[in-house]
């Protein structure tokens, strides 16, 4: 999400903004192993003010079989405080209307 759209967290860090995953929910269907090839399929919205979900699947390459599906729930720091900062909404909510359009 971040690196793809723009966002520099080292950038975003020195001006006292952060992204922190605060919770994931993760249900395993099938093991990987070793050498397989595998893709991540993201669904990125907002929840509130202060949460940014991500759903993710994961499938093995090239049969696409699912082999694990996650709830990432993240958040915003800005200065310590719980926060998601203008320029990191901005650029969700960006990404959220070029995957829509």
């Amino acid at each position: 999400m971040a690196g793809v759209h723009g966002l520099d967290f080292a950038a975003l860090h020195n001006e006292g903004i952060d992204l922190i995953v605060v919770r994931i929910e993760i249900d395993y269907k099938y093991p990987l192993h070793s050498r397989d090839h595998f893709v991540v399929r993201s669904n990125i919205h907002r929840e509130g003010r202060l949460r940014i979900i991500c759903n993710q699947d994961i499938y093995r390459l090239p049969d696409e079989r699912l082999i694990a599906q996650a709830k990432v729930i993240v958040t915003g720091l800005q200065n310590g405080r719980p926060a998601v900062p203008q320029v990191i909404a901005e650029k969700i909510d960006k990404v959220l209307k070029t995957y829509r359009s």
